[in-house]
């Protein structure tokens, strides 16, 4: 996994960039092998990689004083090209902040999160403006004090590295019916449900199933160092298939609710799900649908609205949902 040096390394890169973006003089292979505390060929190989990353913004010119003498400078007056700007990316980096100890890396990564956030609010994109929510929460502004499922810290960051690294992993999978199995996994994702939360993954002697394990069941990972092919696994895309985390080999559904007229208004403010239609009606009540599936998680947050929100198809749904409510009644 990633260690000290690492970050050491990756701190000193920051730095060499917001150098190269001083817009006078520009930097030698001799100041560049001082910044990274490297011999000259890494600094050629930095120098190639940077223009590889940012093309012409990396601007070569010979030393006024000796021809012999290169100068390299990025110009970039907003420190970094905007297209390579999206609010994902700097939630991230404002998480794995968090998680560094060491003050001064810590200290120079909030820096540049600043510096991003100040670039991005100039992007108006309409992706760029849903994603306020997450930017609020990640700047650590606003609390949500609801229940959430506790996983172990340690499970979550293997399977992290994993899934960013595109390794294997060995995991025991131990659930409530059975006894410990040992799982060998290409992990794809992580889905945050009402009741769960789960990894997306797919077993190594299986790639053409995806599969969800709830997270709290998997125990003792380890990284195999195996690469494996994702196949463009789109995580959010399969997200947008379920209301939750559960996926069923038949899904997802045409699913459709009525809303109560006393919740027409209220319903209003919320997203239930990426695909959701709302349908008025004559009488006041709103239909409400979408395409997902996740019939247990549907009916459970159902309850929630005290039968003012009910599911009306299909036929499936609706009996899981009464079955459901029979359980709670007769306890």
């Amino acid at each position: 996994m990633t260690n000290r040096d690492d970050y050491r390394k990756f701190s000193q890169l920051l730095n060499l960039i917001q150098d190269l973006c001083r817009p006078i003089g520009g930097m030698t292979y001799d100041d560049i092998m001082t910044d990274l505390d490297c011999g000259r060929k890494t600094a050629e190989r930095t120098i190639k990689f940077l223009g590889e990353q940012f093309g012409d913004a990396l601007i070569a010119s010979d030393d006024p004083t000796n021809s012999k003498i290169r100068r390299f400078r990025l110009d970039m007056p907003d420190g970094l090209p905007p297209t390579y700007l999206h609010s994902s990316e700097i939630i991230a980096l404002n998480a794995a902040t968090k998680r560094i100890k060491n003050e001064d890396i810590r200290s120079a990564l909030q820096s540049l999160e600043y510096k991003l956030n100040r670039m991005l609010q100039y992007k108006k994109s309409t992706r760029e403006l849903n994603d306020l929510e997450a930017m609020v929460m990640s700047r650590a502004t606003t609390a949500a004090p609801y229940p959430y499922i506790k996983t172990n810290e340690k499970t979550l960051n293997a399977i992290q590295y994993a899934i960013i690294s595109g390794t294997k992993i060995w995991a025991d999978h131990k659930t409530e019916h059975a006894k410990s199995g040992l799982r060998k996994l290409c992990p794809l994702g992580f889905l945050y449900g009402h009741t769960n939360n789960y990894l997306v993954a797919y077993r190594d002697d299986e790639p053409d199933i995806t599969r969800t394990y709830i997270l709290t069941n998997l125990h003792n990972v380890r990284n195999t160092r195996e690469h494996f092919d994702a196949k463009n696994f789109d995580i959010e895309k399969y997200a947008t298939q379920s209301f939750g985390a559960f996926h069923s080999t038949n899904g997802p559904y045409d699913i459709q609710w009525r809303a109560d007229a006393s919740v027409a208004d209220a319903i209003k403010r919320y997203v239930f799900h990426p695909t959701q239609k709302f349908i008025p009606q004559l009488d006041g009540s709103v239909i409400i649908k979408m395409r997902a599936d996740g019939f247990y998680e549907m009916s459970w947050y159902l309850f929630q609205w005290g039968g003012k929100i009910k599911p009306i198809a299909p036929i499936e749904l609706v009996e899981t949902y009464n079955q459901l409510l029979r359980n709670i009644i007769n306890g």
